[in-house]
Parts: structure tokens; sequence; C-alpha cells
């Protein structure tokens, strides 16, 4: 919890539920329908959700959409904590939004309104559980999950947050932790809801929109190839040339702006660290030239130096305790240069 913070009273909370959070889920959008849809969209951090909601939106005709995230902006110190404490922010405003995030499911579900849900699916557990309650209220329940592959959503959390400090505005920090719990949950809700109830229809789709995966719970398909999809789906095999080149040198621009302004914070640097780490065993070994050929060997040269770069400068900044942290798990190979 950030330093001097006290959580909002919980009277004020429900006071501002009704008086902005409300209105802006559910104005519009008509009660009582006859068979209202859960869909539970998620995926990591930095996978884009935003994006797919929109689409997926089209798709429905009144349909109200929820996102835990998008209501942080509520919170009465929300520009203070996100400009000034962004990397400490997310605890302090998460206790605000979890309540709102409830009561506007408890709304849905008993007003009969069609709700998109956004989120990381970080606990199945809890997803399944949400499912199960509004089948049971004669919902039908539709989970969306995002193929992202790891290395894009990480370097799209780290330069979400960096630009958006470089220009002062109010900042969403993405852990690391916070991150693979996104990715790592999603496989297993993927992986659990071929046998699972609560689900009438599973779709897996990729960062840009296209369906790899959809089918209702009986089909002859099931859902059993879902996780293939979804597998499928979050590695960079079809990426071009041009899409490899703007993710590393978005990875490049984003690792030296943190490095020169100041901002390499331990958990800034264990981001980067990861993305480099990605990218090294996913991204360069695929590149569209030959892996031994001049050009290969300069990239691959490249991305190794800039993330020895990366470790110096946490070393510098934060004490050596961060860099062996940063490679305590790494082989050599991963930064070895042939």
């Amino acid at each position: 919890m950030v330093a001097d913070v006290q959580p909002p009273d919980p009277d004020e909370l429900t006071e501002l539920y009704r008086a902005f959070v409300q209105p802006i889920i559910f104005d519009g959008v008509p009660e009582g329908q006859e068979q209202p849809t859960l869909l539970m969209l998620g995926a990591q951090p930095g996978a884009g959700k935003s994006r797919a909601t929109g689409r997926l939106l089209a798709e429905y005709d009144d349909m109200a959409a929820l996102t835990g995230d998008d209501l942080r902006i509520f919170h009465p110190r929300y520009r203070d904590l996100t400009v000034n404490q962004p990397e400490q922010a997310g605890g302090v405003l998460v206790e605000a939004t979890r309540g709102w995030v409830r009561a506007a499911l408890d709304e849905a579900l008993t007003s009969r309104r069609s709700l998109l849900l956004e989120g990381t699916f970080g606990d199945p557990d809890v997803t399944l559980a949400t499912a199960a309650r509004f089948q049971q209220a004669g919902f039908r329940v539709r989970i969306v999950a995002i193929a992202s592959p790891r290395v894009l959503s990480l370097v799209s959390a780290a330069s979400r947050y960096l630009r958006d400090r470089k220009l002062g505005h109010p900042a969403r920090f993405t852990r690391l932790s916070a991150h693979d719990r996104g990715y790592d949950g999603t496989t297993r809700l993927i992986e659990t809801v071929g046998s699972a109830n609560p689900v009438d229809r599973i779709s897996i789709i990729s960062r840009n929109g296209q369906t790899l995966f959809d089918a209702p719970h009986d089909s002859a398909e099931g859902f059993e190839t879902a996780t293939t999809a979804l597998e499928e789906g979050r590695h960079p095999d079809s990426w071009g040339a041009r899409s490899t080149m703007e993710l590393l040198g978005e990875l490049k621009q984003i690792t030296g702006y943190a490095i020169a302004s100041g901002r390499l914070s331990p958990e800034v640097a264990e981001l980067l660290d990861a993305a480099h780490e990605q990218a090294l065993r996913e991204v360069v070994p695929k590149l569209s030239v030959a892996s031994d050929s001049p050009q290969a060997r300069f990239i691959q040269q490249a991305v190794t130096e800039q993330l020895i770069a990366l470790r110096r400068a946490a070393d510098d900044r934060n004490g050596p305790e961060v860099a062996a942290d940063l490679t305590q798990d790494v082989a050599p190979a991963q930064i070895e240069i042939r």
C-alpha cells in the first residue's frame, strides 16, 4: 500500500458507483433481456484486449462493457497516484475497482442485461465460478481468449507505461508477476474449460482479431482443440520481417529511454529483462534471414548487448542484488553470441 493513502470510505465508494460508474456501464442497455449473454474476454496485460472489446461489442446488440482498469479513473486520488507513484498505484486503486466490478456484475445479473467483462483470467476458478453463476441465472456464457505472444505483450505493457511516463500522463504499470499470472491463467482456463459445464461457447482470437477457434460446447468439435489454437496463436512464427524489426526497434527505444531517464526501477528492469530474454529465445531465431547470415548475427549481437547494458544499468542504479535476481535463471546459451 502506498504510504499515507487511506482506502476511500465504503459509503463514498457506493456514492461514486451510483453517480459515475453505474451510468457509464449500463446507460442505454435495456433491462429484462430474454436471453442475455455474459461475454468474458481475457488475456495477459498488453495482449490487446481494448481493441478486441470494440470488435466484440459490434457482434451484439444492447451489451454493456465492464473493464476494471477503466474504472480506476473514478478513484478520488487517481491522477495523483498514477502520475506520482504509478508503480505502487495499482494495489491502491484495485481496492476500489474490485468492489465496483462486483456491484456491476450483481446489477447485470439481477437486471438481466448482457455484459462484456474484460479481465486477465488470472484466477481460472474465479472465472468459471462467475460463468456458472450467470449460466444458472439463464445467461448464455461465452469465453473469448486472446492468443498474444508473451514477448509482444511484455513489450506492449512496458512501452505503454514508459511512454505515458515520458509524457507526464497517468501511467498504468504492469508488474512481471501480474503479466505472467494472466498469461498462465489464460492457459489453465482454456485447458480446464473443455470439461467445464458453465460455458456455452469459447473463442480464441489473435491479437489482430483473426478467429483461431470458435465453437459451442455441444458441437462435434468440442473444446478440445482450443488449447492448440491458443498455443499456435501465441507463437510469432507467422510474423513478417517488418513486424519483427518493429518489435525489436520498440524494445530498443523503450529500454534506452528507461536507462537514460532514470526510470529503471527494479520492477521496470525486471519487465524489460524478461522481454529481452523472450526476444532472444522466440524472435531472433525466427528471423526471415538465414540464422548463420551476417544480418542474423548482427541482430542477435545487438539485442544481447542491449540486454547486457540493461543489466549493468540496473546494477548501477539498484544494487548488485537486483542484477543477480535478473540473471539467476538465465542459461549462458541464451545470451551467448555465436
